[in-house]
C-alpha cells in the first residue's frame, strides 16, 4: 500500500470531511452537501460539532455564570424590543395553543458563549389560507451580483440585523401565546419582574413580536422590511 492509499484509508476510518463532496467521493463516503455551491472551508465532523447546542440547565452546569449571562443577554433583547406581555389568567384555549419557549446555548469558535431563545412551533397548523412563506433570493442571483460588483469595482457591505424578526409586530388577531418554565422562566422574571405570575411552574405571555419558531415569523419580517423600504422610497 503506497502513502496516498494509506492516507485515504486512515481518513475514511477516522474522520469525515464535511462540505467537500469531492474529497468525500475519493474516500468512498456519502455526500454531505445538498447545494451545487460550496463556500465553506473543510472541517472535521466531531462530537462537539454535532452536539454543541445545550439547554439552559445543561449549559449552566457546564459553563456556570457565563452561560447565565448569555441567556440574560438574549432575554434583555426581548425586553428592549417589547416582545412579551403578561397574561394574567390564561384561558384553557390559550393554555392549549401556547408555544413553549426553548433556549439553546452554544460555545462559538472564538470562545464566546451565545444563547438563542426560540418558540417550539411544531404544534402549529402548517396549512393555512394566509401566506406564511417568505421570499428568498436564489444563490445564483447572489453569485451573479457578486461577479458584477467585482467586475465594476463596487463597494459592497454586509449587514447583520440583531434580533431581526423581533422588529416585526404580530397582528392582534393571531393572539400568539407562549409559555416559559424552569430556569429560563426564572431568568426572564429576573430581567423583567412584571412578567412574574402566581403560577410558579409555568408562565404564560402574549408574544407581540415575530419570534423565531412561529410559522409566520419570516413572512411578518419580510412584510415589515418591504413596507419600511417602500415608505423610505416614497419619502425620498
Amino acid at each position: 500500500m503506497n502513502e496516498m492509499e494509506l492516507t485515504l484509508d486512515n481518513n475514511k476510518e477516522n474522520k469525515l470531511l464535511v462540505n467537500n463532496d469531492k474529497e468525500n467521493e475519493k474516500l468512498g463516503l456519502e455526500k454531505t452537501t445538498s447545494n451545487r455551491y460550496n463556500l465553506r472551508p473543510n472541517r472535521e465532523l466531531s462530537y462537539n460539532h454535532k452536539y454543541s447546542f445545550l439547554s439552559v440547565h445543561a449549559s449552566i452546569h457546564k459553563w456556570g455564570e457565563k452561560a447565565k449571562e448569555a441567556v440574560r443577554e438574549e432575554l434583555r433583547m426581548f425586553k428592549r424590543e417589547g416582545v412579551f406581555e403578561k397574561v394574567e389568567i390564561p384561558t384553557e384555549q390559550q393554555k392549549k395553543k401556547a408555544l413553549m419557549i426553548h433556549c439553546f446555548v452554544i460555545e462559538k469558535r472564538d470562545g464566546r458563549i451565545k444563547a438563542r431563545a426560540v418558540a417550539n412551533g411544531r404544534s402549529q397548523q402548517r396549512y393555512t389560507e394566509e401566506e406564511t412563506y417568505s421570499p428568498t433570493v436564489k444563490l445564483e442571483s447572489i453569485m451573479l451580483n457578486a461577479f458584477i460588483d467585482a467586475h465594476e469595482g463596487r463597494h459592497v457591505a454586509a449587514v447583520d440585523i440583531k434580533g431581526a424578526f423581533l422588529k416585526a409586530k404580530v397582528p392582534e388577531h393571531l393572539d400568539l401565546i407562549v409559555k416559559m418554565s424552569g430556569e429560563l422562566m426564572n431568568l426572564m422574571c429576573e430581567i423583567d419582574p412584571s412578567l412574574r405570575s402566581k403560577d410558579q411552574s409555568v408562565m404564560y405571555q402574549r408574544c407581540k413580536k415575530a419570534l423565531y419558531g412561529h410559522i409566520k415569523a419570516a413572512r411578518l419580517f419580510y412584510n415589515h422590511g418591504r413596507n419600511q423600504f417602500l415608505e423610505s422610497v416614497v419619502m425620498d
